[in-house]
């Protein structure tokens, strides 16, 4: 009997010992996988800012150069903006329309702001939206979306950034600066217009 007793109480031990080994290897996995679990809760909360970041970074220079390429635009429409020598121009093209020479001239300056500045189209046109001169060459008159900010532009005498649309004309997308004609300070009447596909 005490031999029975023996190898029943060797026969629990082991049991004892087999139960405590697998709780062991249940508690080291438990632990392994909680520890994978949160390395990885944090790689990826610190993969996420790190994107975000970059992200951010990508639409902060986005924003800064779409600033400064408005205000480079600007800056073009400036150039005619005020500028007595290119009003004095218009202003002597108005007094005589006939003349050549002054249309010549004022093509040239069209011209040469449109190929040095890369605008699509540059146009000088009346209020009413009648094509003047065109570089490239255009003879139909002004886009509808255009000509609605006509009379803002007469009114204020101020330049007038037009952001996105569809040419009704042409069926293009165009980004326009319209620029009143300035004599002496007072508007001149003709416009010129600074366009970009």
């Amino acid at each position: 009997m005490l031999q029975i007793f023996k190898s029943k109480n060797l026969l629990t031990q082991e049991r004892l010992t087999l139960i405590y080994q697998i709780l062991i290897f249940l508690v080291l996995a438990a632990g392994i996988i909680i520890t994978g679990y949160l390395y990885y809760c944090g790689y990826e909360k610190e993969y996420r800012f790190g994107v975000e970041e970059q992200l951010r970074s990508v639409g902060d220079l986005k924003v800064d150069e779409l600033v400064r390429w408005r205000n480079e635009r600007l800056g073009d429409a400036r150039l005619l903006y005020e500028n007595p020598a290119f009003s004095s121009l218009v202003k002597e093209y108005q007094d005589n329309p006939e003349d050549n020479n002054t249309r010549a001239e004022l093509h040239s300056w069209l011209n040469n702001i449109q190929k040095n500045y890369h605008y699509s189209r540059v146009c000088l046109f009346h209020p009413d939206g009648e094509v003047i001169i065109s570089v490239p060459d255009y003879s139909q008159n002004i886009s509808s979306v255009v000509r609605e900010h006509l009379p803002i532009v007469a009114r204020t005498g101020q330049i007038e950034f037009i952001d996105f649309y569809r040419d009704d004309l042409d069926d293009q997308i165009y980004l326009t600066i319209l620029i009143p004609v300035l004599d002496e300070g007072t508007i001149d009447g003709l416009l010129v217009s600074l366009e970009c596909r």
